[in-house]
């Protein structure tokens, strides 16, 4: 039987909403793993245009040094669920869940201890043209053990 955890937890950026399954917090001894979903607040979503988004998590700062991962996803028109996945091994990605939809995950050891974290999201393409202006949001997460 799997434990799902569920928080009321919702940060709004200018650009995104973030809402997240742990809260700001994740717990590993509570929590293997917590869902993020990124919501964009300033592009509609039509569940047609092809929308790419650029995720990079740094690890106690937003230095281009503290990066640990960075990735695109793409979706059809819908905001951006992320799942973070503890692991021991490299990173890896993988998803969506369904042929276009679902979840994306990252796994990897980057979640391995007690450690302040930010994440940028960014819309880095709508219908395969770059926005005219940044669409980009930081949150921050904090992980313990």
């Amino acid at each position: 039987m799997a434990a799902v955890s569920v928080s009321e937890s919702l940060e709004r950026g200018v650009n995104f909403e973030l809402t997240s399954g742990t809260g700001p917090v994740w717990n590993f001894s509570k929590d293997f793993r917590t869902l993020l979903n990124f919501e964009p607040r300033t592009v509609p979503l039509d569940r047609t245009t092809p929308l790419a988004y650029n995720i990079t998590i740094y690890k106690d700062g937003t230095d281009p040094q503290n990066r640990v991962f960075s990735g695109t996803f793409v979706t059809t028109g819908e905001q951006l669920p992320v799942e973070l996945v503890r692991g021991d091994n490299e990173t890896i990605t993988y998803g969506p869940d369904f042929d276009t939809t679902g979840a994306y995950h990252i796994q990897g050891p980057i979640f391995s201890e007690n450690a302040n974290y930010t994440i940028r999201s960014e819309i880095s393409a709508i219908d395969g043209r770059p926005p005219e202006t940044p669409i980009t949001d930081d949150f921050s997460i904090q992980t313990i053990a």
